[in-house]
């Protein structure tokens, strides 16, 4: 493939320098049709690569496409009876039907199980609920989860009035560092981190 790329920006380089040859006015009548004669060449040659590489981009987004397809018939027949399970199924579904689609933007049906299974205390979610977090994330932009909330019971997440409006906090969770927006001044800062193992 890497090869296929070096041969056809070789091509177009001569191309154009033949080109270049050819209108500057500067050659004979005879250079002149040898030029033209040699144009026409690399004009086929570099459409005939640029059909291979096509070709090859085709090949490999139609075997992108069968692969997701079929791990997405697998996936559905995935028993999933406990919640981390259900999970995982829902989010490797959900991944799995916008790889086959093709699609940008997630679907109502299936931003509605992202948010059901993201709003979920990580311990009894599993791992899953950061994965669907991230794919939120991804297609609507970073929002906040208090998982101290979430795992006591309470709002999945901030509160539509208080200090926290318009607080956006990222990844979350994190073992590393998060990103922080508001919308409004914040007054004061409350950072909780696990203790060291």
């Amino acid at each position: 493939m890497n090869a296929l790329n070096a041969e056809a920006l070789a091509l177009s380089e001569d191309y154009e320098a033949v080109l270049e040859a050819q209108y500057s006015g500067t050659l004979d009548t005879q250079d002149s049709l040898a030029t033209a004669a040699m144009a026409d060449s690399l004009f086929g040659q570099l459409v005939s690569r640029a059909e291979l590489l096509h070709g090859f981009w085709n090949n490999q987004r139609a075997t992108r496409i069968a692969t997701a397809d079929t791990l997405l018939s697998q996936a559905t027949s995935l028993p999933g009876t406990a919640i981390f399970e259900a999970n995982e199924k829902t989010v490797l579904e959900t991944a799995l039907e916008l790889a086959v689609s093709g699609e940008t933007q997630l679907s109502t049906a299936q931003r509605a199980a992202l948010e059901q299974i993201a709003e979920q205390c990580f311990y009894a979610g599993g791992d899953a609920v950061a994965a669907a977090r991230n794919m939120l994330n991804h297609y609507d932009g970073p929002e906040a989860y208090d998982d101290d909330l979430l795992c006591q019971g309470g709002a999945p997440r901030h509160a539509s009035s208080g200090p926290a409006q318009g607080l956006k906090v990222w990844p979350n969770p994190s073992t590393g560092v998060i990103s922080v927006v508001s919308a409004t001044p914040v007054q004061k800062w409350y950072c909780s981190m696990p203790a060291a193992a």
